[in-house]
């Protein structure tokens, strides 16, 4: 079974011109997986003529550049595209309790007030928007299943990183040191002074802690300001992802 990714955007939250850090998956079969759904996602989706071609999405955590095209992309296919019921896409998240959180905390107060085919009021969930699918593993067909692994990122944030039964590792945004096992690995990243592990994964720290053998096979993503002045490729790295690169594993 062979997947195309291909990244939607590369950027950290706060580096707008590369868009927010998303890719999507696409195998042999009809579906077609978004992984987050930050802010820039859905232009960046309708440039590309996919919005109506998403079938699923995986959530990683709450933050806005992960979640906050939701509200755009739902919106789209329910009212613009009219799709209903077994045509909704579906969430996958990691537990019940994730999915109340993207709700009540992200999502409601735009979302919660709609109206019906006859524009008729209506008190919209969820559910009126997406299917949902929670469980410490995402299963879509025709792709590779996805294990959501805890993580650290924000204290007393519930994160989680991603590893694909097709041996690709996505970091999602967590100061964890990747698995040196995978056999691909897409890692977050930040270059700013203190070069810490505070929030995300720090480049010199990846650089001098992962063996040659797992750099060589890591990209880095979620680039932030400063990047332009560290070079991967001479530090043992496979490289920076690029918006609109594809990989197929």
């Amino acid at each position: 079974m062979v997947t195309t990714i291909h990244w939607l955007g590369n950027g950290s939250g706060l580096n707008l011109a590369l868009n927010n850090t998303s890719f999507y998956m696409k195998g042999a079969g009809p579906r077609l997986a978004l992984v987050d759904c930050g802010f820039t996602v859905p232009a960046r989706l309708d440039a590309l003529g996919l919005i109506g071609s998403v079938t699923d999405i995986i959530v990683t955590h709450l933050h806005a550049d992960h979640v906050g095209g939701l509200e755009t992309l739902g919106s789209l296919l329910y009212y613009a595209m009219r799709r209903r019921g077994a045509e909704l896409p579906t969430l996958h998240l990691a537990t019940d309790d994730l999915a109340q959180q993207l709700w009540e905390r992200s999502l409601s107060a735009g979302m919660a007030h709609g109206s019906d085919d006859a524009n008729q009021p209506i008190n919209a969930t969820l559910t009126t928007y997406f299917q949902v699918s929670t469980g410490p593993v995402a299963r879509i067909e025709g792709l590779p299943a996805a294990t959501f692994l805890p993580t650290r990122h924000i204290p007393n944030m519930p994160n989680y990183s991603l590893r694909f039964d097709n041996g690709v590792y996505y970091s999602a945004d967590c100061r964890d040191m990747p698995p040196f096992d995978a056999d691909l690995i897409f890692q977050d990243v930040h270059f700013q002074p203190p070069f810490d592990d505070e929030v995300h994964a720090a480049y010199l720290r990846l650089r001098d802690e992962m063996p040659a053998a797992a750099r060589k096979k890591t990209w880095l993503v979620h680039l932030g300001n400063g990047y332009e002045n560290f070079s991967p490729e001479k530090d043992g790295f496979a490289g920076f992802v690029k918006q609109d690169q594809e990989f197929r594993v």
